[in-house]
């Protein structure tokens, strides 16, 4: 049997040393890429940087009064168009009345009756009347002088209701210097006779006033009742009840049983014809604009019919929500930009009214409602628009900042790499405030004048144990 095994040549001899070599030289070719690889980067400085929050959502009027016709016929008159400012109880519309149902018909002639027969019972002896309005009237001032009297020396707040007095004193106070603050910025400069000058001194009007009415109230609840101003009140007391004794003996001396029974039987049956027959009627429970208005003379509707929309045009805002990171963050007063998509450019002062204190959650996202109410009032803007908003939450000066280019997220921590000395070294950063394209570093290992990187290398089998 042949020996396989033939001894090995002198350049065989030499192939395991000469693949050695190759693969050293592959891992110092490899070493010396990575030492030699050129980042972008971007030197860590320090700066101001401004906090907010956007949102996006729609204007609308938190008072609003969606008007529908509750009884159903052809329309007669509309007495009102779109853009036009109405006052509340003002009627808007009404129904033809040959095209009214006969339980309307009726009780328009009830009505009728009624009224006559009220005025006929009230002509037919006026003493009688007249009477009774004074011992109504009489009741009235004994009424207000009980309460006056006992608002005085009856019993206080607890002492602990301070607190939410003093909150309200500071948020009136608050809601004024921020308008003052606005005041004195932009509307100050602006000529008398502009529009939203003159509707911003009715703003600082009247939360001064408010102001003044929180302290009074405060003082009430805290202040000692002056003796003077006690017997003062206990005097008006009694006189008032002097005379609602002295209005009901002249009353009883002069009614007729008849005629007061039958005074108050016609004033029920006015008031309940009064209240059917405003069915046929479209009138405004609030003062306001017409925002629309989905009505014409002849039309026929039914009852639920919408006919109008009136819009408290002061109350104009937006309702926003934001997530349960940033809400924190807002208080009630924060100054707010609003930007309508339809008015590139332009952007509109508004403040934060009111934080919800209950969240709602979605798709995993807890966020909590924030409303928005405009400061500056522009006939331009409707309800309905789409906008978006920027809070303003506070300015950080001499901060850290870094490109938020530059940030990775790795097992729930941010991080940047760091160019030194050649290597890309990952370091962990705590964040505070983020703008579009900067980030406030409030802690970590990152000191400025560094250089972050702002093109690090792949994240693919990165190893977390190498963060400083």
């Amino acid at each position: 049997m042949k020996n396989l095994l033939k001894p090995l040549t002198s350049n065989q001899k030499w192939l395991p040393y000469a693949v050695a070599l190759s693969l050293a030289a592959l891992l110092l070719l490899v070493y010396t890429t990575r030492q030699n690889t050129t980042y972008q980067t971007q030197k860590v400085t320090r700066g101001t940087i401004s906090a907010d929050v956007q949102a996006s959502g729609v204007l609308r009027a938190r008072r609003s009064a969606n008007l529908e016709w509750l009884t159903g016929g052809v329309i007669d008159k509309v007495d009102t168009q779109i853009g036009e400012p109405v006052v509340a109880g003002q009627v808007l519309a009404n129904l033809r009345m040959d095209s009214l149902s006969s339980v309307i018909l009726v009780a328009e002639s009830n009505r009728i009756q009624a009224k006559k027969t009220l005025e006929d019972l009230i002509g037919s002896d006026t003493a009688v009347a007249t009477a009774w309005n004074n011992v109504v009237v009489a009741k009235h001032d004994v009424e207000d002088a009980q309460n006056q009297y006992d608002a005085m020396v009856g019993k206080r707040a607890e002492p602990a209701l301070n607190e939410y007095l003093q909150e309200d004193i500071d948020d009136a106070q608050a809601r004024l210097d921020q308008l003052e603050f606005l005041w004195e910025m932009f509307y100050e400069k602006l000529s008398d006779n502009n529009a939203r000058k003159m509707q911003m001194i009715v703003n600082i009007t009247q939360a001064r006033q408010n102001v003044s009415d929180q302290i009074a109230r405060y003082n009430w609840f805290n202040g000692k009742t002056d003796p003077d101003l006690a017997d003062k009140a206990l005097a008006e007391l009694n006189i008032a009840k002097g005379r609602l004794a002295d209005a009901q003996r002249a009353y009883d001396e002069i009614k007729s049983d008849g005629n007061e029974e039958g005074i108050r039987k016609a004033q029920a049956s006015l008031d309940a014809a009064n209240s059917t027959v405003s069915m046929s009627l479209i009138g405004s429970p609030i003062d306001g604009t017409v925002s629309q208005l989905a009505m014409s003379p002849g039309d026929v509707v039914s009852p639920g019919t919408l006919a109008a929309i009136v819009e408290d045009r002061n109350s104009l805002g937006m309702d926003v929500l934001i997530s349960e990171v940033d809400v924190v963050h807002i208080k009630p007063g924060m100054e707010v930009s609003i930007m309508p998509h339809s008015m590139e450019g332009e952007s509109f002062m508004g403040l934060v009214t009111n934080v919800d204190r209950s969240g709602r959650l979605s798709d995993g996202v807890v966020s909590y409602k924030v409303e928005i109410g405009l400061v500056d009032l522009d006939d331009r803007l409707l309800s309905g628009m789409s906008a978006d908003l920027i809070i303003r939450l506070a300015n950080y000066e001499n901060a850290l900042l870094v490109p938020t280019s530059a940030i990775r997220f790795v097992e729930g921590q941010r991080i940047v790499f760091v160019n030194r000395a050649g290597q890309a070294v990952p370091v962990a950063i705590r964040v505070g405030a983020l703008t579009g394209d900067l980030a406030q570093v409030v802690g970590g290992n990152l000191e400025e004048g560094e250089l972050v990187i702002l093109d690090p290398p792949s994240m693919d089998g990165f190893d977390p144990a190498l963060i400083q």
